[in-house]
């Protein structure tokens, strides 16, 4: 009897445990240690960084009330492999055999394959996930937490339209930070600092009409810049740009925007650009 006790008591542990596990950890954990796979793993605490953004742009303000309910995201993705649509099809099947995610939306083609879920726990979304392979590229990502469903259709048209390119910009929320802005102020006009890690200054912040990159040396170095709305809209891109460098924000509504700046070594930094109506 007491052999069994002990048994009921690790096998009801183990269940609480696993139930308790968002959707890679249960099921794809095996990709999280393998080194082909890019990696995403937010808590709840990177989502603080949220609570100042200012937008006056509906959908995004869903998703920022959205982000302030969220326990965490991961997210993996595996890029120009040819397994990768085959890793789509076992990943759907897996999931569906999985009777705790509910379908939310689903694409199978012989090209492109996408599924979205949702878990739910007493009425309440506590994860909302998608699967997609298509064109030699595998996503899986998954938001856990409370879902807002005033957000939910918010979020679902992100990840469907613009996937990985949205969790990017979040890739490093955690470790760096997402916002840039000036630590010093004289008669309320800010000055531009340094970014001490990639020696650019980003500035005026917030703006009007144009932001402008420079790098603290003189430099013949190359970089990318990338330039999104805060849902993850790629609004410009420029490959091997030398700096200084300037970025046109006339024709866009006032609202918060993210450039994400990537060296030549490799390593990069997203920046939060807050675009005002008053001239810079």
């Amino acid at each position: 009897m007491k052999t069994l006790l002990i048994f009921l008591i690790s096998f009801f542990s183990l269940t609480a445990m696993t139930a308790q596990k968002e959707m890679i950890s249960l099921h794809f954990g095996e990709y999280e240690k393998d080194q082909r796979f890019e990696k995403i793993d937010l808590d709840r605490t990177s989502f603080e960084r949220f609570a100042n953004i200012k937008t006056e742009d509906e959908a995004e303000l869903r998703l920022i009330r959205a982000f302030e309910q969220l326990n965490g995201v991961k997210a993996i993705f595996l890029e120009h492999d040819g397994t990768a649509f085959d890793l789509s099809n076992a990943a759907v099947k897996t999931v569906m055999a999985d009777e705790a995610y509910e379908e939310l939306m689903s694409v199978n083609t012989n090209r492109e394959n996408v599924l979205m879920t949702i878990r739910e726990e007493a009425d309440v979304v506590k994860e909302l996930s998608v699967i997609v392979g298509a064109d030699q590229n595998f996503m899986v990502a998954t938001l856990y937490g409370d879902i807002d469903l005033k957000a939910l259709s918010t979020i679902t048209t992100i990840l469907r339209k613009n996937g990985k390119e949205w969790f990017k910009q979040f890739q490093n929320i955690a470790a760096e930070e997402l916002s840039f802005g000036p630590s010093v102020t004289t008669e309320k006009k800010p000055l531009a600092t340094w970014d001490e890690d990639l020696g650019i200054r980003i500035f005026p912040n917030p703006a009007s009409s144009f932001i402008r990159l420079e790098a603290q040396k003189t430099t013949n170095e190359n970089f990318k810049i990338e330039f999104y709305s805060l849902i993850g809209e790629r609004l410009e891109v420029a490959q091997n740009v030398q700096l200084p460098h300037q970025i046109n924000l006339t024709d866009l509504p006032a609202g918060t925007f993210v450039v994400r700046l990537t060296a030549p070594d490799g390593r990069f930094k997203n920046y939060r650009i807050l675009k005002a109506n008053n001239r810079p």
